[in-house]
């Protein structure tokens, strides 16, 4: 689940960084990621909570956890990551309209 998810939110963070003429970091936490967008694209702080957890579902699924991943656990999962898409869409169809 999580390396799966973690991908595309992790692909439309860096897209947001090199739509500002920035080379895209060569790293995999969302949350830090972001922290290097935040100046250019305000928008993205509203989804910083989201971006941790994700990030976090990233490092279980890479090294096996000792704890139980339930249902819910994926579900609070799709929508943090439907939240980091949206909010990523948003920001790059706003860059494409003031062009």
């Amino acid at each position: 689940m999580g390396n799966l998810v973690i991908a595309e939110e992790e692909k439309a963070i860096k897209a947001v960084e090199a739509a500002h003429g920035n080379e895209p970091r060569k790293i995999h936490d969302l949350s830090i990621l972001l922290e290097h967008v935040i100046e250019y694209a305000p928008v993205v702080e509203a989804i910083r909570s989201a971006a941790i957890r994700l990030s976090g579902y990233g490092v279980l699924t890479r090294y096996p956890p000792t704890i139980e991943l339930l249902e819910s656990d994926a579900d609070s999962a799709l929508i943090d990551a439907s939240l980091v898409l949206e909010s990523c869409t948003v920001h790059m169809q706003s860059i494409k309209v003031s062009q």
